[in-house]
């Protein structure tokens, strides 16, 4: 059956695209997005959860030639095991590190203080009072924050049983979301099948097509960058867990998390992780501050020269000012997660961009170098 080739308008879908972004951040500021979120909350919990998982189950399946039933529970059950072990071991460490952290603090300031006022005084000169009282103040509210920590009575139980439904909420929908990713997951293939139907009877078959090669390669962006980062900054997380071990550096699980995390977030991120590792490591031992600033400064390098384009490669495609202008104004707007996700999520308006203005130049017969 012959059907006219109509070309995909690229500069609709771009332009559905910024309007589905502003409608997003406008429902989800609103007070009916509150309901809204609570009904969908388990199915966005189970599209994310599948969404980072299947890469790994496809890779099973197509390397060991592996049943998808088998290789979903063999990725689903390491995946589990992981995070039983973050629970059990690495979260209870991590929370003594932050309460030795903050108890520790106040005398690592003081004796920053006495350390400033014995050079001045040997230089002949003393330490203002007006630094004296702002350090005697942070000292003070630091000293309140760590007594705070061990002591449960100046809680507000109101405050403690709102956390408490907050938490077993979010534990619930995380719980269901498992359930409904495993579902998602064993029949993606229905639902893909059953998606380009409806397509097919929505818009021309020339249409439908286009339709669908444009979501596969925007779906190949996002979940390279996405996925890609997340691997990177768990490597990163590890061998800087092992470095700072090896350099005997104070706090080097808790540091080595903060490192992972920030390296999340392009560009700015690594920053973060080399000042907060910085600044941590001088309360305790100056020296050790310096070493353990050399080696976090020469791990992010390692990640940018070698490490983040060996798993990421070069698909984002975003230059240094698009991806610093795109985290700050989507930070600006949606906060932390708009950081997270602004790059790959302009990368993939980015590619509907580009596919606009190459068919047009392509049908004026326009080449440009």
């Amino acid at each position: 059956m012959s059907i006219s080739e109509k070309k995909f308008n690229y500069l609709k879908f771009f332009i559905f695209l910024l309007l589905s972004l502003i409608l997003f951040e406008q429902i989800t500021s609103s007070g009916f997005s509150k309901s809204i979120s609570k009904v969908f909350s388990p199915f966005l919990y189970g599209f994310l959860i599948a969404y980072f998982l299947n890469p790994l189950i496809v890779y099973l399946e197509k390397t060991f030639n592996i049943k998808k039933v088998f290789s979903i529970f063999i990725v689903y059950t390491i995946s589990l095991s992981i995070i039983l072990l973050i629970l059990t071991k690495l979260t209870p460490k991590i929370i003594i590190s932050i309460k030795t952290l903050i108890d520790d603090l106040p005398s690592y300031l003081n004796n920053i203080v006495n350390i400033l006022e014995e050079k001045l005084i040997s230089n002949g000169t003393n330490l203002p009072d007006s630094i004296k009282y702002i350090a005697n103040n942070i000292i003070d509210k630091i000293s309140e924050i760590s007594s705070s920590v061990v002591s449960f009575d100046n809680y507000d139980f109101t405050k403690i049983i709102d956390i408490t439904s907050v938490v077993t909420s979010a534990i619930t929908n995380i719980i269901l979301g498992l359930v409904i990713s495993i579902y998602m997951l064993k029949d993606k293939n229905i639902f893909a099948v059953q998606f380009k139907k409806l397509l097919y009877a929505l818009f021309e078959e020339s249409q439908a097509r286009n339709i669908i090669n444009l979501s596969k390669e925007l779906s190949h962006v996002f979940s390279k960058f996405l996925v890609g980062k997340v691997i990177d900054s768990l490597i990163i997380g590890i061998l800087c867990f092992i470095g700072l071990k090896i350099i005997n550096a104070p706090y080097s699980l808790f540091i080595s998390i903060i490192v992972g995390v920030t390296n999340v977030i392009p560009y700015f991120g690594p920053f973060l992780g080399i000042v907060a590792s910085f600044i941590i490591t001088l309360f305790y031992d100056p020296i050790k501050s310096i070493w353990t600033l050399i080696f976090v400064v020469l791990l992010q390098q390692f990640d940018g020269l070698y490490l983040g384009p060996k798993i990421l490669g070069h698909h984002v495609g975003l230059s240094p000012f698009w991806t610093i202008t795109t985290i700050l104004v989507s930070g600006g707007i949606f906060g932390v997660m708009g950081m997270l996700l602004a790059v790959p999520v302009v990368s993939v308006i980015k590619v509907a961009l580009s596919k606009f203005i190459n068919s047009r130049l392509k049908s004026k017969n326009i080449q440009i170098k």
